[in-house]
């Protein structure tokens, strides 16, 4: 199996785990939209983190005024979105 094969693989089981586990912090916490705030909190502190310690180049800054605002917005909107939906429905359709 090749590389890219088996991280789809793991990625496909990442987001299926974390959506059942995260779901049913939604229903403990009785508000899937804290669950998902808290979620994306601890998402961004990890990226943060992954981001800092990488050896890869960071981006070049210069040119960030030049992009489009929502480039900057749309996407985190759309996930928090899809995410807390998928937070909230789940257990109501007895998937979580």
């Amino acid at each position: 199996m090749n590389l890219p094969a088996l991280l789809a693989l793991l990625a496909g089981a990442a987001i299926a785990t974390q959506a059942s586990m995260n779901a049913r912090l939604g229903v403990l916490l009785d508000s899937s939209m804290w669950a998902t705030a808290i979620v994306f909190g601890v998402s961004f502190v990890a990226m943060l983190m992954m981001a800092l310690a990488s050896s890869l180049q960071t981006p070049d800054w210069s040119g960030a005024i030049n992009i489009p605002i929502y480039l900057w917005f749309s996407g985190g909107l759309l996930a928090a979105t899809g995410v807390g939906l998928f937070y909230y429905l789940i257990p109501r359709m007895g998937l979580g």
